[in-house]
């Protein structure tokens, strides 16, 4: 039980970290540490949902309280009968931690379903992770399926050690039972016992097998599960709704299997449907589904006719946008996830907002980068001021960072019903999804967009220098640059070429041969790089190639085309995966956004990975070293002057910053992990390391060995005076290990190693005894964290302990023991 009060610490960051990071200097760097410069955050909390931007709602749950709970931005939100806004899981980031301790401080990736128990603990399908995951009314959170590797396996055993793969939709009936789609063509159950099996699904995408046993089926996309009082489980396919008894038969309740809309006023067996994508079922037995296809909520009721509730079709004036989540609570409101909104549909059919309205994810003009919210940002640039410039595309608009970390909206309203007209101010107009940026030597900002290239003024007026009026002479733009003679270059990747206009608006076409242009680069010598996903100019006819143009007009392949996907040789043999966007710095390196690395091509033409672990995408390794870190989908890189790179993350929305340093593993703090402060260790004194270069990305925690540490988790290994420490998890930027019994004198070293790399010794004061309590945040102080051991809740004013039970406390740092203890032992 003592480990669980040091999972309340694994994801708190240090601030000596940060000053760990500014000491340690860029110049003459080969490696970089990674951070956030902008974006990836959570709406915060508010009593006012709708100016909330809560991105795309996909999973949605009610509680009997009346509250409502959604999935979206890699958190779970809740919407209190009051009206606030609540994020009661997840940190907003992507990635793996939080197990055993306050949800709110874990962290997901890509969670969808939701679904509550009659005890009040909600489940949540943790996709990208293929976990279940439950959050206790306490608000502790646990994994209760799933091993974090992809599946499926593990039916008949237990659920904590099966494979899951891709779970999606999640229900659980009356008796506790827990069931959940995977790959849309398979339904597992959890039973209160913690046994895994199957449900449904043969593991086909194909619709078939009614009347027989639902496990020798085929289900085509199943996306949605509901439960009835009686015990039927409901599934919603791409086209149809089918049902599975108590006793393990399968049929079709509804849709004919072929998409189209039909039906309304008959029989739900001869309807049709176009992509289902929820399900709800209502206590007196009718049925709520999304059909997303033909922008409608529709309802089947207990007799089996279908109707529409709410919705009037696709069109710009389509009542009901919804995608993915719908519930029912219990006055028959309706639930959905509208896109980017939380709506509600009364018994009565009106249709009300109730979060959302601030968009999809858009915040923080005005206030600091790192607070605000961006929505797949795109290819980035920077100008001569160090002003760093966004296309911000599902926004609908280009936005503005200041050195001093400030962001505003430039260009682009963030509709697209008003119409983009020359000698506006930009901030008036349009921008149909803006893909790149680019800024001249006067402070011109240029922008394409999916209506064509602009021009920004100074002075913030906007031009049209090439709409996309499909005429002989059209642009279809994506990456741009601008030469030394302030030609503004546009790469045409449909049209397979790049085309220059000239000051004076001139538009003519780059003499060169290529496939796919997306990118585009200017050194200092005038050459032009391109990045070309589809380049007759590779080894292979189709390759991603980045190629270079010399003033002269010669062109030369410089990286990608080959077949060798490892770092450490000729670029032009090196083969790129998924490349998106390039840069050039002023000593002549080419920086490769690739999905999920930056790679680095150096003068002498050798390649190598300069962030991105390479085996893993999502949204870890702030702090520590770049190579250790996940990003969820670059999508856009800038180069500046003092060294430091930017990187549009797309998938997570948010705008990392490499920043080089000579270091490649040092340990900035050592401190108690129950205080979180620098105070002396003791023998068995679980202890907190902070630094770079300490370990993988993301964290890994070790395996205890017949009820014991070992020595290194994750190939990360601490010595304290010489002596092999136990490590309980590591990361880049964290290790938490236990100071070994055997350690003595009033001082001790200790190092880190990871990869080959150790770093310096860091010196911290040792004393026989040195106990403290886990607290609740995390600082030693205020009230520790204790834990009934009833309901696994932490224990506070709303969750006292009853009296008659007990309630677990967490200490460490006791010091030598009679008899002797044995090093990374759990305690009893």
């Amino acid at each position: 039980m003592l480990w669980l009060g040091l999972r309340l610490t694994l994801t708190k960051l240090k601030k000596t970290l940060g000053l760990l990071v500014l000491c340690l200097g860029w110049a003459k760097a080969q490696n970089y540490i990674v951070s956030t410069y902008a974006g990836g955050v959570p709406p915060p909390d508010t009593s006012a949902p709708l100016t909330a931007s809560i991105g795309t709602v996909t999973g949605v749950a009610t509680d009997p309280a009346g509250a409502a709970y959604f999935t979206s931005l890699n958190c779970v939100f809740k919407v209190s009968p009051s009206g606030a806004l609540v994020r009661v899981a997840g940190t907003s980031t992507a990635g793996y931690t939080g197990d055993g301790g306050p949800a709110v401080k874990a962290q997901f990736s890509g969670p969808s379903g939701l679904a509550f128990d009659p005890a009040g603990n909600l489940f949540v399908a943790d996709t990208d992770n293929d976990l279940i995951r439950r959050i206790s009314p306490g608000g502790i959170i646990t994994s209760i399926a799933g091993n974090r590797t992809e599946g499926p396996s593990g039916n008949g055993g237990p659920a904590t050690a099966a494979q899951l793969f891709a779970p999606t939709a999640i229900t659980v009936d009356n008796a506790g039972n827990i069931y959940f789609t995977e790959g849309g063509a398979s339904v597992r159950v959890i039973r209160t016992n913690g046994i895994i099996s199957a449900v449904a699904g043969n593991g086909t995408l194909t619709s078939s097998g009614d009347g027989g046993p639902a496990v020798n089926a085929g289900l085509n996309g199943a996306r949605s599960l509901a439960i009835d009082a009686a015990g039927n489980l409901y599934v919603a396919e791409l086209y149809r709704v089918r049902k599975i008894s108590p006793g393990g038969i399968i049929t079709t309740i509804a849709g004919t299997g072929k998409s189209g809309f039909s039906g309304d006023g008959g029989l739900a067996t001869l309807a049709q449907f176009t992509i289902l994508s929820g399900i709800a079922a209502e206590a007196s037995g009718n049925l709520f589904v999304v059909d997303v296809g033909n922008h409608r909520i529709r309802k089947i009721s207990a007799d089996g006719i279908v109707t529409t509730l709410a919705g009037n079709g696709p069109g710009a004036d389509a009542q009901v946008n919804a995608q993915k989540g719908i519930a029912v609570d219990r006055s028959g409101n309706v639930w959905i996830g509208d896109n980017a909104v939380l709506t509600r549909i009364s018994p009565a059919g009106v249709i009300a907002s109730v979060a959302g309205g601030g968009g999809a994810s858009y915040s923080g003009d005005g206030g600091l980068a790192t607070r605000a919210q961006f929505a797949s940002p795109r290819q980035i640039a920077l100008d001569r001021l160090g002003n760093l410039f966004i296309p911000d595309y599902n926004n609908l608009r280009v936005r503005r960072i200041t050195p001093d970390g400030i962001v505003t909206t430039v260009a682009g309203t963030g509709s697209v019903s008003i119409l983009g007209q020359d000698g506006l101010p930009a901030t008036s107009t349009n921008l149909l999804f803006p893909l790149a940026v680019c800024t001249d030597v006067a402070g011109n900002l240029y922008i394409s967009h999916a209506e064509g290239v602009a021009r920004v003024s100074p002075d913030g007026i906007l031009t049209n220098l090439a709409p996309n009026s499909y005429s002989a002479t059209q642009i279809v733009p994506q990456g741009l640059a601008v030469d030394k003679q302030g030609n503004l270059l546009v790469a045409e990747g449909s049209f397979s070429r790049v085309r220059k206009i000239s000051p004076a608006g001139v538009v003519t076409t780059v003499p060169a041969r290529f496939g796919f242009p997306v990118s585009l680069a200017i050194d200092a010598l005038g050459n032009m790089f391109v990045l070309d996903l589809d380049s007759p100019n590779g080894t292979n006819n189709g390759d991603a190639v980045v190629l270079k143009m010399d003033p002269a007009g010669t062109v030369t392949r410089v990286a990608g085309g080959g077949t060798v996907s490892g770092d450490g040789g000729p670029a032009v043999n090196a083969k790129l995966l998924l490349p998106t966007a390039i840069a050039v710095d002023g000593a002549g390196n080419i920086f490769i956004a690739e999905f999920p690395d930056i790679r680095r091509v150096a003068p002498d033409g050798t390649i190598t990975t300069v962030a991105g672990n390479s085996s893993s995408y999502g949204y870890s390794g702030d702090g520590g070293l770049a190579t250790s870190a996940e990003i969820g989908s670059p999508s856009g890189i800038a180069v500046a002057a003092d060294g430091r790179i930017f990187v549009a993350d797309g998938d997570n929305g948010a705008i990392r910053l490499l920043t080089p340093t000579s270091q490649v593993a040092a340990i900035g703090a050592v401190v108690d992990a129950a205080s979180e402060s620098a105070i002396p260790v003791a023998p068995r004194k679980i202890i907190a390391i902070y630094g770079v270069g300490l370990g993988p990305s993301p964290l890994v925690v070790g395996a205890p060995v017949n009820g014991a540490f070992g020595r290194q988790a994750g190939g990360t290994t601490v010595s304290v005076n010489g002596l092999p420490a136990p490590v309980i998890y590591s990361s880049a930027m964290q290790v938490a290990a236990i100071v070994p019994y055997a350690t003595t004198g009033s001082s001790a070293q200790v190092t880190v190693s990871y990869r080959g790399q150790t770093t310096a010794p860091f010196t911290v004061p040792v004393v026989a005894t040195s106990p403290s309590l886990f607290s609740l945040n995390g600082t030693g102080a205020g009230q520790v964290a204790a834990v009934n051991a009833a309901d696994g809740s932490i224990n506070d004013a709303t969750h006292p302990v009853k009296v008659g039970d007990y309630i677990s406390l967490y200490a460490t740092g006791e010091g030598q023991t009679d008899p002797v203890g044995v090093d990374g032992l759990l305690a009893n």
